[in-house]
C-alpha cells in the first residue's frame, strides 16, 4: 500500500468491504461501523491524492491519468460500503466513476470473436450481456465459480426489451415494443429455469466440491426476486 497513492486508497477500500461482506446489516454498528467510515476516509483520501499526484505542477501542465482496474475495484468497493449508511448518492456517483474508468478502455466494444479476453470481462453499462459468460476460472472453488454463474445467468433475463418496458415506466416517451402476455410467460419460464442450478450445488455438494456460501445463496434468492 505504500507504493502508490492508488495501491494504498485500494487496501482501505478492501479492508472496509471486507467488514462490510462479513458482518450482517444489524451487526454494522459502533465499533464496526465507526471503522468502516474511517477506512472509506482514508480511501477517498488516499484515491483522490493519486489524482492530484497526476498534474504536472511544475509544469503548468496536466500529466496521464493512470487507468487500470484497481481504480476500478477501488470506486465498487467503496460504492459497496456507503450503501450501509444510507450515502446512496455517493455510492451510485463513485460507481459511475468506475464504469467511466472502464469504458475509457473500450470493454464494451469488445466482442469474443475479436479478443478472446472479452470472455473474461462484462459490459461496462446497463444493457444486454454481449460477451457471453466469463471464463471459468480455475484458482477459486468450484462452488464459489458455479454461484457466480447462476448469478450471471439471471441477469441474462434482463435483455434489451426487458430494459426497454423497464424505461418506458419511468419515461413514457421511449420507445418500447407492446407488453405481451406471451413475453411474460417466457420471462417466467427463464427464472423457472434458473432453478435447475439448484439440482446442480447438491451434486458439488455430494462430492465433497463445496457448497454455496450464505451470501451467494442470499444473492441468488433477492436477485430472483
Amino acid at each position: 500500500m505504500h507504493n502508490t497513492a492508488y495501491d494504498e486508497a485500494l487496501v482501505y477500500a478492501f479492508a472496509a468491504v471486507t467488514i462490510n461482506r462479513t458482518h450482517a446489516y444489524s451487526t454494522l454498528h459502533g465499533n464496526f461501523a465507526g471503522l468502516m467510515a474511517n477506512l472509506i476516509r482514508h480511501s477517498l483520501k488516499a484515491y483522490r491524492e493519486g489524482e492530484i499526484n497526476g498534474y504536472d505542477w511544475e509544469g503548468g501542465g496536466l500529466g496521464h491519468l493512470p487507468v487500470n482496474i484497481k481504480q476500478v475495484m477501488t470506486c465498487i468497493f467503496l460504492g459497496i460500503c456507503m450503501i450501509p449508511f444510507g450515502q446512496f448518492h455517493r455510492s451510485f456517483s463513485i460507481l459511475r466513476e468506475a464504469i467511466t474508468i472502464i469504458q475509457t478502455r473500450d470493454v464494451h466494444r469488445w466482442r469474443t470473436n475479436d479478443d478472446p479476453e472479452s470472455r473474461r470481462k462484462v459490459a461496462s453499462v446497463l444493457t444486454a450481456l454481449e460477451t457471453d459468460l466469463p471464463m471459468a476460472d480455475t484458482s477459486i472453488p468450484a462452488h464459489v465459480d458455479l454461484g457466480f454463474r447462476r448469478l450471471i445467468h439471471l441477469y441474462l433475463i434482463q435483455d434489451e426489451t426487458f430494459f426497454a418496458h423497464w424505461r418506458v415506466q419511468h419515461r413514457p416517451r421511449y420507445p418500447a415494443p407492446d407488453m405481451t402476455a406471451g413475453w411474460i410467460e417466457s420471462k417466467q419460464a427463464q427464472l423457472d429455469d434458473s432453478e435447475v442450478g439448484t439440482a446442480e450445488a447438491a451434486l458439488f455438494q455430494a462430492q465433497g466440491l463445496g457448497s454455496l456460501t450464505e451470501f451467494q445463496q442470499a444473492d441468488l434468492v433477492i436477485t430472483r426476486i
